[in-house]
């Protein structure tokens, strides 16, 4: 026999071997809860640490100020510097929130799913797929 690939990750399968839409749906949504609650701990992290180099930039520019004045004029100021670190924490916010949406796209596109006709009657599917053969064995 030829050699069978495994089934995918997330795919789940009724005990006739077809594959059960709405389950495989349901694990997809909930890895993409895991995906959100990973990024929104990552990105709280970042902001606390933000808060710390901004604390740090704060006590550093009052140290510089009360030893000698403000001779050093050609450094960058620590507010800009802030400024600079929550517009980087803002792109990677909106591009977390692209990914999901792509990932999203991608995994409820027509051609990604099977071509079941019950499938292509949902009221989930906006539009019917165009017919396809199903590589899935019964």
């Amino acid at each position: 026999s030829p050699a069978r690939e495994p089934p995918p990750i997330y795919a789940s399968f009724t005990p006739s071997g077809t594959l059960d839409v709405p389950g495989t749906l349901l694990l997809i949504a909930k890895r993409f809860e895991k995906l959100e609650r990973w990024s929104v701990t990552h990105v709280r992290a970042l902001e606390e640490r933000m808060g710390d180099v901004e604390r740090w930039l704060v006590d550093k520019e009052n140290q510089c100020s009360k030893e000698g004045g403000s001779s050093n004029n050609d450094k960058p100021s620590p507010t800009s510097e802030l400024a600079a670190i929550q517009g980087d924490v803002t792109e990677l916010q909106s591009r977390m929130s692209e990914l999901g949406r792509e990932m999203a796209r991608l995994a409820t596109s027509p051609a990604t799913l099977s071509s079941n006709s019950a499938i292509r009657n949902s009221p989930v599917m906006s539009t019917t797929p165009p017919p396809m053969e199903s590589s899935i064995v019964s």
